[in-house]
């Protein structure tokens, strides 16, 4: 009978021993697990960053180009509109010679 106690006592001290290594390596099973997981999202928010910096490029290049065609438009407005009031300008006095020499050739010849 006292054989069956030591060997309960011997299978006891064995499960016990196990148990308290394997709950000695849970800490590192959880940090290894954990340090995992942080890497693998940390990769993924910077494949994240990688692909929302190159859509924040393209559409910064778009917004260039659209700010470039706006303002050569308005360039070319502002030098049309030049070109007109100087047109505009010309005309005028063509006109007031014009009518100044329709004046002068309506007057009599004395």
């Amino acid at each position: 009978m006292d054989w069956i106690v030591g060997v309960i006592a011997t299978i006891a001290f064995v499960i016990a021993t196990t148990a308290l290594f394997r709950i000695n390596n849970i800490p590192a099973e959880i940090l290894r697990k954990v340090e995992i997981s942080l890497k693998a999202a940390i990769g993924m928010l910077r494949a994240d960053a990688e692909e929302n910096a190159k859509l924040l490029k393209q559409y910064s290049d778009r917004i260039l180009e659209v700010e470039r065609r706006v303002e050569s438009g308005l360039s070319a407005k502002v030098n049309t509109s030049a070109e007109l009031t100087k047109l505009r300008a010309d005309n005028e006095k063509l006109r007031d010679e014009a009518a100044r020499l329709r004046v002068a050739a309506k007057k009599p010849v004395r």
